[in-house]
């Protein structure tokens, strides 16, 4: 059973994720960021999000992770592929900064190892503190080596995204579905 808190946080934390993860997907790909480009890419963050939340208030936050894939990353796709017109690339900035949001993820699994009787609400309140410097240092440190593999030959950015993010992603992917049948 869930606290009005515990859900509260549980939601914030689903929006900071999405933020977490348009906001690095975007720039993993090569952009000249006009003011347009930007209210774009605004707007329709604003529109996932709020697909979000009306799932996850409608029927659960737990449901809205289990669709995540559909109503978040499809969408961002489609939109980084009309920003850059790079199908491939879209793509895998969108998986790679999936893999990436499992960082905020991996350090709350460790305050939870650390404090367990802390529960999902530590896990989710750990995430939230983390998700702001984790992303600033991932977009100033690291963006600009993942934008640089988008002029790379063809294989290495399917060695980078296939085999690397993509891989994770199906992996991580098919346990988040294993938990969920088991709730």
């Amino acid at each position: 059973m869930s606290t009005p808190f515990a859900g509260a946080l549980s939601l914030c934390n689903l929006a900071s994720v999405g933020i977490f993860g348009i906001v690095l997907s975007a720039a993993f790909c090569e952009l000249e960021w006009t003011r347009q480009r930007k209210l774009l890419l605004a707007g329709c963050t604003v529109l996932m999000l709020a697909l979000q939340g009306i799932v996850s208030l409608r029927w659960s936050t737990s449901f809205a992770r289990y669709l995540y894939p559909v109503i978040t990353h499809l969408p961002l796709v489609i939109l980084l592929v009309a920003m850059t017109r790079k199908v491939l690339w879209s793509l895998i900035a969108v998986l790679t900064a999936y893999l990436c949001c499992q960082l905020r993820r991996w350090a709350a699994l460790l305050v939870i190892a650390l404090f367990p009787t802390g529960g999902t609400a530590l896990q989710d309140a750990t995430e939230l503190v983390v998700t702001l410097p984790l992303l600033l240092a991932l977009v100033h440190w690291i963006a600009p080596s993942v934008r640089a593999l988008s002029h790379s030959s063809l294989k290495l950015q399917l060695q980078f995204g296939v085999d690397g993010s993509a891989g994770f992603y199906r992996i991580e992917k098919s346990g988040t579905l294993l938990r969920l049948k088991a709730e």
